[in-house]
């Protein structure tokens, strides 16, 4: 991609990132600007390519917070070079799998896996689907 075709890219991210993410222009209801904030995709592929303009949109809102993307292992490198993620945290859900997706033991480290990550719990978390 040549610099001209990288910054229309850019550009039209932005401007997606406007359109697609009305939400991100409220302010938390305490007023408060989150240190830390979490995007949340775990299980729809196009759904966390679509997100790359919402994390750019976040990083122009809050510019000093560190941007979690939580994700599967098999997508999480998708964005991986976006430049508005700080850390990659990865989170794998048993319901994507077609193997005994609803046994409850497969559960279990997903629990614990959501576990490891309250310990150091953001102080927002973003999810675009909301169902």
């Amino acid at each position: 991609m040549n610099k001209i075709e990288a910054a229309a890219y850019n550009l039209a991210e932005l401007l997606l990132s406007f359109f697609l993410c009305p939400c991100l222009l409220r302010k938390h209801a305490s007023g408060a600007i989150p240190k830390t904030i979490a995007y949340l995709e775990i299980d729809r592929l196009g759904d966390l390519t679509l997100a790359a303009p919402a994390l750019t949109r976040l990083r122009l809102l809050f510019p000093h917070a560190k941007i979690i993307l939580i994700a599967s292992s098999k997508f999480i490198d998708i964005l991986r070079d976006h430049p508005a993620i700080d850390e990659f945290i990865e989170l794998d859900a048993p319901w994507t799998e077609n193997l005994l997706k609803y046994h409850p033991l497969r559960y279990i480290p997903l629990l614990k896996r959501v576990l490891e990550i309250r310990k150091n719990a953001p102080d927002a978390i973003v999810e675009s689907r909301g169902d």
